[in-house]
């Protein structure tokens, strides 16, 4: 903007030569006035374009278009405010790119130097309170051993363990890296966030029409699984009896479609919250949540299922490299037409009271901290520890062990009743229970 040179006060009070062209169509008004200038073109209709030392101003009563065969630029040195006070479409045939914050962050490695800056102070606050070792879950990164584990079960958990002094100074790194940061930061500007508020919905969609080509195949009858286990009285072994289940494979049909993508990406955290509508995620693909870290599921109830129908795999497959856990103040009830826990040292079973409906077949020690209730077959190839009031209660069926019993005898479940009716050859209870040295 160029201002006029005023050189006295009253000057800017002159009329310097005004000059107004009137027509039908309209009128265009030169002001010439010293520190005032200003050029004015309106339209009989209301219709006016205004310049003035400090504003350039537009007014369309009705429409008002634009038309760039080449290539537009609009560029705003303060900020940039549009109102609509009705819907706004804004139609691009080609990509949609939106940018916000500092050229920095793409054009050089401001974000990078930070998050290495910071590396150190983030190392000792992932290290533990007390030098009992452990592995950053992302860097790998060692963490030194200075104590002695639990005498009686040689694990961290009641150990003695000297304090870690890098976590009592990160305090101090903070600050010392304060001067470090200052730096990095004034390159990284003071914008970047990007808010999109609705007061009703939001619909974010890419492509037009649901691709649901197969994603996988179910293979019948595809893998074989122990159905049972029976005790063969002439050899005195546990032979399994085998069952087919049918098998998914996963398959890549969509990897090459050039639409209907949509990714999100956060750098450090993605929060999304819903209200009592709940939410939605259906797929008729795979879906993969992956997480190096913890990974929390609750709710008031919650139901992990692999679908049903006879194009159903029906399999639930839970997979770790350490423990399985399973918990609640009430029951834990696993039902499904089979299922196998596998664990190379121990299953275990956190519940009150443990129910199962069908035959008990296991592969090694049963230890139950609780009361446990089969209806059916109890087959085990080792002991049976049972801390619960009434110990193991079964309604019918046989108790095949080949270790022993302790912590209560088995009993069954209707004593006087049960036994009377029960084909007593085909009852076989081979166990020694240490309260009671007498064989059954």
């Amino acid at each position: 903007m160029i201002d006029s040179q005023i050189n006295n006060g009253g000057e800017q009070d002159l009329d310097r030569g005004e000059v107004v062209w009137n027509n039908r169509s309209g009128t265009m008004v030169f002001d010439n006035t010293t520190g005032k200038e200003r050029l004015h073109m309106s339209h009989f209709s209301g219709a006016n374009l205004s310049f003035n030392n400090k504003t350039t101003s537009m007014f369309a009563p009705n429409n008002s278009q634009e038309t760039v065969n080449g290539v537009k630029y609009s560029t705003s040195i303060g900020n940039s405010f549009e109102q609509v006070r009705k819907n706004k479409e804004q139609r691009v045939f080609g990509d949609l790119t939106m940018i916000s914050g500092s050229p920095n962050f793409f054009t050089g490695p401001v974000a990078e130097n930070w998050i290495e800056s910071n590396r150190q102070i983030a190392t000792s606050k992932t290290g533990p309170e007390r030098n009992h070792g452990g592995v950053g879950n992302n860097s790998g990164a060692g963490f030194p051993v200075d104590g002695t584990p639990n005498p009686t079960t040689g694990v961290v958990d009641g150990g003695e363990w000297s304090q870690n002094e890098a976590q009592s100074t990160v305090q101090q790194q903070l600050i010392d890296q304060t001067e470090v940061n200052t730096d990095i930061e004034s390159e990284m500007g003071i914008g970047g966030n990007i808010n999109l508020l609705s007061c009703k919905h939001v619909l974010l969609q890419a492509g037009t029409s649901p691709v649901n080509y197969d994603s996988g195949l179910i293979v019948p009858n595809a893998r074989a699984v122990t159905q049972s286990y029976n005790f063969n009285k002439d050899t005195g072994k546990v032979d399994e009896v085998k069952t087919g289940v049918s098998v998914y494979e996963s398959k890549d049909t969509s990897s090459a479609i050039p639409f209907g993508d949509i990714h999100i990406s956060a750098g450090t955290k993605l929060k999304m919250q819903s209200g009592s509508g709940g939410a939605d995620i259906t797929t008729s693909g795979d879906m993969g949540i992956n997480s190096t870290g913890r990974v929390a599921i609750g709710g008031a109830e919650v139901v992990i299922g692999s679908g049903s129908g006879g194009l159903s795999a029906g399999r639930v497959t839970i997979v770790t490299e350490n423990d399985l856990f399973f918990e609640s103040d009430e029951v834990v009830t696993h039902h499904a037409p089979f299922i196998n826990t596998v664990a190379d040292t121990q299953n275990t079973l956190v519940s009150p009271l443990t129910l199962m409906t069908n035959d008990c077949h296991i592969q090694g020690d049963l230890r139950v901290q609780g009361n446990l209730h089969v209806e059916g077959d109890i087959v085990t190839s080792g002991d049976i520890t049972c801390n619960g009031s009434t110990g193991i209660t079964v309604p019918r069926g046989d108790v095949v062990v080949s270790g022993t019993v302790g912590g209560t005898v088995v009993s069954l479940l209707e004593v006087e009743d049960a036994l009377n009716s029960l084909d007593r050859s085909a009852l076989v209870v081979t166990v020694t229970a240490e309260e009671d040295d007498e064989e059954d």
